[in-house]
């Protein structure tokens, strides 16, 4: 079995895989509000995808709904 790094070694603490796909626009409007609720830069988080520029649409949405 695999040894898992602590947190404090990776870049993110969640990475949205898909995050331009149906379910995984509304994984990162909901990351969004969850890591503006706390205090700021508590949560690290990013997106991954195959289309950049659809990407950059669905951070864009999630931050105008916020």
């Amino acid at each position: 079995m695999a040894a898992f790094s602590t947190s404090s070694s990776r870049p993110y603490h969640i990475i949205i895989f898909g995050a331009s796909g149906f379910t995984g626009q509304f994984v990162v409007e909901e990351v969004a509000r969850t890591a503006s609720e706390g205090p700021k830069g508590s949560l690290k988080w990013a997106v991954a995808g195959r289309n950049r520029t659809k990407l950059e649409k669905v951070v864009e949405q999630a931050a105008g709904a916020l």
